[in-house]
């Protein structure tokens, strides 16, 4: 499990390396003792020592992680409150988008959902374009930049 989460991790840092990285563990509701909490995020710390600078630790807490339970509700206002925080923090959220480019990757999704294929070819993405009036490939690239 820890291989498949370092391979993860390490995808994020190489896909998206300045965002915001917040580890969660669910089903905490099992677990009693907050000394398999604190062995857990002792764990998750070496595994990712000083690598993931861009991790948000759960400050509260003193962990790396934040330990939520779905069932009983445990610590989703915290993860809550942090994703909110880093979501207002991040400036490419309050960035205005051409209503073209939102159309582009709606029909995308629709014909991916219909097709219940993986891949879009650039031939598609092009007709697609031209649908919802972007003609240029310069600006279909920018959209789905």
């Amino acid at each position: 499990a820890l291989k498949y989460l370092l391979f993860w991790l390490k995808s994020v840092k190489l896909h998206a390396p300045t965002a915001p990285l917040i580890l969660t563990g669910t089903f905490v509701a099992d677990i009693r003792e907050a000394e398999k909490l604190i062995r857990i995020d002792k764990i998750l710390r070496g595994l990712v020592k000083s690598s993931f600078s861009q991790i948000i630790p759960n400050v509260d807490e003193d962990l790396v992680y934040f330990p939520i339970d779905n069932k009983e509700g445990l610590g989703i206002h915290k993860l809550r409150r942090v994703v909110e925080e880093k979501a207002r923090d991040d400036n490419s959220v309050s960035e205005q988008v051409s209503i073209r480019w939102m159309a582009l990757l709606d029909k995308i999704y629709s014909r991916r959902d219909r097709k219940q294929s993986y891949l879009t070819l650039c031939g598609d993405i092009r007709h697609i374009g031209l649908e919802v009036g972007i003609g240029s490939s310069v600006e279909q690239e920018a959209a789905l930049a």
